[in-house]
């Protein structure tokens, strides 16, 4: 039998004897959606099992392989396990419509479910990514019957949080996803609807915040590709839930990329034991606590907890710990890093000055890690790709104290081209001693879309347009004697979708052009980092070390901060960032390795499977 290593399997090994497994029986049962469609659903009892809670689990990656979930789960005799194959996937029958389904079949199969005999009318889901994605969007339809939720790693938004940053399509992760479950037939869909329209409801939960009713835990890591969508749930859910989900919400956030969760080594960077945290007995105190009703150090969980990343060279350094606070993100301020001519990073606006790049769609610059899925993913240095004509650098001066920045951060640019289209993408780095530049945060924003993904208006030739770079939400201590580094090109292939940069319809040019881009700095265009600085504005500037939250372990409530700004308006705009001091406010929603196939599929299960090293 294949070894796992999963939160439910904890949970077998706490309550269950091992004895009980024998006595599991699972039933097939097609279960009939409102349109008349059925699928596929195990059902795990346990011979002593008569009526109780349920665990639900909802999966593209077919039930068969979470047979083990299923039989230690009920093993335990506390709980059935129902694990359901998703529309048009393996024993389901349908389309496969890639969670466009999901917010009504989920509602559906939980009704199915309570009405069973054996259950008592309370059910928990639990999955991460994909399985994630569905526990989303079933919350917002307030079905009956859901208790509470175990989220690792997804969205509640799949166009703006999930494929679409900045307009610009996350190309490696959508057709690497699809292709691994042989659904590139999908890809049509997702080309012909790359502008957000209504279609995208189905899969965004930021108009239904309110609906949700329920507790959930939401893990994220900061090298994650959906980290903003973890903390997006986490905010919707807790600041614009329904009576059952406000103030009820919990946030873990580790240095972990999308298959790394628990792992010590993320990208090129190996994080002290410090970053350790046991998710598998997490989990099985949070079910303890929501679903069966029992003690467990779950019932004193602090709302947020995060890991505060920091040099991993320097066992003296500050940061490599966990904090906790009572709210997202913690007290902070933004300061303003204007790009400067000679290169440099100041809070010193720069003279007006201009500097251009060359851009080549035939001769992308290439992708160095980074929150991906398929790709090699988390910090790498990027001194291969600063190094290149096509792209711009930008270095603070060496720190002479630490810095501490916690929160999302943002890059305003003002830019012109000689073409049609083109596109811009940021890169922020931790510049070591040594002069490693790692990775820390990445996106990209197009310049058609730059008033947002609803309409395309191509900036005219020559023409200066204003743009943000949503590099999404961090929590790092840039150390002294490190310096802070961003760079800007016109690609970042294949993370990103390649810009033909003819300014033709999407995915339909007919040739590549070449051409400049041009960066625009200065009182009148005041190109910037807003650098999400943690402490308040009176108390701390761009280089003085500030105490924005307590040093805890993983499992410690501490007060780390003031109520501040949750960082979003409730959901409905995909999660805004609001600057309480006035230095930049914005709509950062509407507006604004190839892995063999069957480790890739590992991957893509995520928190419900995660392989034990051998």
């Amino acid at each position: 039998m294949k070894k796992f290593n999963m939160p439910v399997l904890c949970l077998l090994f706490v309550l269950a004897p091992s004895a009980s497994l024998a006595q599991v029986e699972k039933t097939t049962v097609m279960v009939e959606m409102r349109d008349g469609v059925n699928l596929a659903t195990d059902v795990y009892i346990d011979a002593s099992f008569s009526q109780g809670p349920s665990l639900l689990i909802r999966t593209p990656y077919n039930k068969n392989l979470l047979q083990d979930l299923g039989e230690g789960g009920a093993g335990s005799g506390l709980v059935t396990v129902v694990i359901q194959d998703l529309r048009g996937r393996f024993a389901s029958e349908g389309e496969d419509t890639t969670f466009f389904d999901d917010a009504t079949d989920g509602e559906d199969c939980l009704a199915w479910l309570v009405a069973q005999d054996f259950s008592d009318g309370q059910v928990a889901t639990m999955g991460g990514s994909a399985l994630g994605i569905t526990q989303y969007l079933m919350a917002g339809q307030g079905p009956t019957g859901l208790v509470c939720q175990w989220a690792e790693v997804a969205t509640p938004d799949f166009y703006e949080l999930g494929l679409f940053p900045g307009g610009v399509l996350r190309a490696s992760l959508l057709e690497g996803w699809l292709e691994a479950q042989g659904s590139l037939a999908r890809l049509a869909f997702f080309e012909e609807n790359h502008l957000l329209n209504s279609a995208w409801d189905a899969v965004r939960l930021n108009d239904r915040f309110a609906e949700v009713q329920v507790p959930a835990a939401h893990i994220g890591g900061w090298y994650d590709i959906f980290v903003e969508g973890s903390i997006q749930a986490f905010s919707g859910y807790q600041y614009a839930g329904g009576d059952g989900a406000r103030g009820a919400q919990h946030l873990i956030i580790g240095p972990w990329t999308h298959g790394g969760l628990g792992q010590l080594q993320q990208g090129e960077l190996i994080y002290p034991e410090s970053s350790h945290m046991d998710l598998g007995q997490a989990w099985t105190d949070w079910v303890l606590h929501c679903l069966l009703g029992e003690d467990s150090p779950a019932a004193d969980w602090p709302a947020v907890r995060y890991y505060l990343m920091g040099d991993v060279d320097d066992p003296e350094a500050p940061g490599n710990i966990w904090r906790t606070t009572d709210d997202w993100p913690p007290e902070f301020h933004y300061v303003p890093l204007h790009l400067q001519a000679d290169g440099g990073l100041d809070e010193a606006p720069a003279e007006e000055s201009i500097l251009s790049f060359p851009s080549d769609p035939a001769d992308p610059v290439p992708t160095l890690g980074g929150a991906n899925l398929a790709l090699p993913a988390g910090p790498f240095d990027q001194r291969q790709v600063e190094t290149r004509s096509d792209v711009l650098v930008f270095s603070t001066a060496v720190q002479e104290e630490p810095l501490e920045v916690v929160g999302r951060v943002l890059v305003e640019l003002h830019a012109s081209a000689d073409l049609a289209d083109f596109d811009l993408m940021a890169r922020l780095s931790d510049v070591y001693p040594d002069g490693r530049s790692m990775l820390v945060a990445d996106s990209a924003i197009r310049a058609r879309l730059r008033e947002g993904p609803i309409e395309e208006n191509l900036l005219p030739q020559g023409q200066v347009g204003h743009m943000l770079v949503d590099l999404w939400s961090t929590a790092i201590v840039i150390n002294r004697g490190h310096r802070l580094r961003l760079s800007i090109s016109g690609s970042n292939v294949p993370r990103f979708d390649l810009n033909p940069q003819t300014g033709e319809p999407f995915r339909q040019h007919s040739h590549l052009q070449s051409g400049h881009i041009t960066l625009h700095f200065g009182p009148v265009h005041p190109s910037k980092i807003l650098l999400p600085v943690a402490g308040p504005a009176s108390q701390t500037d761009a280089g003085t070390e500030t105490d924005a939250g307590t040093e805890t372990d993983a499992g410690t409530e501490t007060d780390a901060g003031t109520e501040t700004d949750a960082g979003t308006d409730g959901g409905t705009d995909g999660g805004g960032v609001l600057d309480s001091n006035n230095v930049a406010s914005c709509d950062c929603g509407l507006k604004s390795q190839s892995n063999p196939l069957p480790l890739m599929m590992l991957v893509l299960l995520l928190g419900a499977i995660r392989r034990r090293p051998a």
